[in-house]
């Protein structure tokens, strides 16, 4: 009866490992101390701000070198009539195909994800 339920003792690898634990966590604190001390060479410098992409201004056609699907409008079935292409972004650069329905209004066709939704 002296055993107590769900306790259990660590066996001599645990004991082996922990030692080793403290070591490397001593290390992970050696080299984010380094890489925040700035006149340090050892470690990269993880509190710097990266430099910021530059933006990419869009560019506004309406003859886009891969011409814009056919499509149908979802509310009348009828062709949609296209209007001009927005080709814009960092990475990877973005197309938008803007279309008109004489009836239901103006869609944007987006090219990455190859939806069709009413213009705002």
């Amino acid at each position: 009866m002296g055993e107590h339920i769900g306790a259990s003792r660590p066996d001599d690898a645990e004991m082996k490992a922990a030692p080793r634990a403290r070591t490397d966590s001593a290390a992970v604190q050696r080299e984010t101390s380094a890489a925040l001390d700035p006149g340090s060479t050892t470690a990269p410098a993880i509190g710097r701000p990266q430099p910021k992409r530059p933006k990419r201004s869009p560019t506004f056609t309406s003859s886009p070198d891969v011409p814009a699907p056919h499509l149908l409008c979802p509310g009348c079935d009828r062709f949609l009539l296209y209007r001009e292409t927005v080709i814009s972004g960092v990475k990877p650069i973005e197309r938008w195909d803007y279309f008109e329905c004489r009836t239901c209004g103006t869609f944007v066709y987006r090219d990455r994800t190859r939806k069709l939704r009413p213009a705002d």
